[in-house]
Formats: structure tokens, C-alpha cells, sequence
């Protein structure tokens, strides 16, 4: 399952083991801090538990600005 987050908007889709999901439908969530949808926090919950270093993960890296300061 693949979860992005864009501003407020959290989007998700699933896809075979090694392979592309763009053929996948998309579930979109607008403003999904807000929502009261179980499918919203379990989405959301999903893709926090990759970032938590007690289940595993790597500390994240910050690519909001490019090396050469651009």
C-alpha cells in the first residue's frame, strides 16, 4: 500500500509486490486531519508506522531544500 500526503490531501493505492501500481485506483482523502473516516486513520497510521524508528525505521530525511540551497 502506498500513502502520500499533499498539503492537506492523503492519497492511497495498492500494487503488486514489485511492481508499478499506476494502473491502481486511487482512494483520496481532502482533508483528511480532519476526517472522521476509520479508512483515513488507518491510512494515516499506515504511513507514520514507516517512520517510527521502534518498528524498524530509518531516521527520515529532510528533502525540502536541495544541497545547493535552490
Amino acid at each position: 500500500m502506498a500513502v502520500v500526503v499533499v498539503d492537506d490531501t492523503l492519497y492511497a493505492y495498492s500494487y503488486s509486490f514489485r511492481k508499478k501500481g499506476t494502473d491502481s485506483p486511487v482512494f483520496c482523502f481532502r482533508q483528511y486531519e480532519k476526517s472522521d473516516n476509520p479508512l483515513t486513520h488507518f491510512f494515516e497510521d499506515h504511513l507514520l508506522a514507516l517512520f517510527d524508528t521502534k518498528q524498524g525505521a530509518h531516521d527520515p530525511n529532510d528533502y525540502t531544500a536541495l544541497p545547493d540551497g535552490h
